[in-house]
């Protein structure tokens, strides 16, 4: 059986816009992305994204995934990886290419022929089985969307007043897994108060710490606004004044960045991919400078590949984890590369 993989060790891209090669070596902790707009930050995240996702739940490749030729995604153990390749060729192309790579396997056989007149193959393979052991039970891509939409189904059933905006659905969602999170952590905190003797009382505030510093951070961030949480509230809540304010009163940024907070914290603390594309659109200066920082107290063991072109996100301490998208694009040397295995 393989061992386990935590994080994303390598990502590496041929075709981009049919045009550039990339190959980025990530690290286990930070990932910055940098470059100008157009570079293909934010394509490269949202490729990445949706590749993994779709090994969680089959989601279907976003229309991001066709703008490149192939992706290998490989992880820390250097066992696992996925991969997807998109390629354009008459019919005996594809046959002679699935043919001289071996992956003629039956069922791609049967999907081959099946599909014979399409002219296109798209085909991922998994070289490991990725359970919920491994690193993929969290992976998450969070980027500024807070656009007005109409009412759906989804929102229907929420029965949710307030949720007008796309943000504003994130946060109905989050607070729902929060509301079982707190559960969750009260029967745990229960559990040991219980039966654990003479130190249960500081075993109890050591499982709630990871919570409360949560809440302290929000409170710290907020500040500036003169907004604290409701801590007698089962859902978040702010409390400005003699005013208690709903998750959905708050502003565009201050949406975002509990959006950010909230996802993290419902991580566990377990192995997790958390992208964020251009975080700086929406969040305060001071945001972006403590942002990272805040992510890693609340789980060290997310990996965090962020997408920007704000000085402000590296400012504390994390210029060594900038890569720049000059540095790993280079013309595209092939129609396609595979390697097999």
């Amino acid at each position: 059986m393989a061992a386990p993989v935590h994080f994303i060790s390598k990502i590496i891209i041929n075709g981009l816009w049919d045009k550039y090669d990339l190959e980025w070596n990530l690290n286990p902790d930070v990932n910055i992305l940098s470059g100008v707009n157009g570079s293909g930050k934010s394509t490269v995240l949202q490729c990445v994204y949706s590749l993994l996702q779709g090994h969680l739940d089959d989601t279907p490749p976003s229309r991001h995934i066709d703008k490149i030729q192939r992706l290998r995604i490989t992880f820390d153990n250097d066992e696992a990886w996925i991969e997807r390749i998109l390629e354009k060729k008459n019919v005996e192309d594809i046959q002679d290419f699935l043919a001289k790579n071996k992956l003629l396997t039956p069922e791609v056989e049967a999907d081959y022929w099946q599909g014979k007149k399409m002219q296109v193959l798209a085909f991922d393979r998994v070289s490991a089985i990725l359970t919920n052991e491994g690193i993929l039970v969290f992976v998450d891509l969070i980027h500024v969307l807070d656009n007005d939409f109409n009412t759906t189904e989804t929102i229907q059933k929420l029965k949710e007043d307030g949720v007008h905006t796309e943000l504003d659905l994130q946060i109905a969602l989050l607070q729902k897994e929060y509301l079982n999170f707190q559960v969750n952590l009260s029967k745990e905190v229960e559990q040991i108060l219980t039966h654990n003797g003479a130190n249960a009382a500081s075993e109890a505030r050591e499982v709630r710490k990871t919570f409360n510093r949560f809440l302290d951070i929000l409170d710290t961030l907020f500040a500036s606004s003169e907004k604290k949480v409701h801590r007698a509230s089962n859902e978040i809540t702010f409390q400005s004044g003699d005013k208690i304010l709903s998750a959905y009163q708050l502003s565009s940024g201050e949406k975002h960045l509990l959006v950010i907070l909230l996802t993290v914290l419902l991580q566990h603390q377990k192995p997790a991919i958390l992208m964020l594309d251009e975080p700086e659109l929406s969040l305060h200066f001071d945001w972006e400078r403590q942002c990272i920082g805040f992510l890693r107290e609340l789980n060290p063991n997310a990996q965090l590949i962020i997408a920007t072109h704000s000085p402000a996100i590296i400012m504390d301490g994390w210029l060594d984890k900038v890569t720049d998208m000059h540095d790993i694009l280079k013309p595209k040397a092939h129609d396609i590369v595979v390697k097999a295995g």
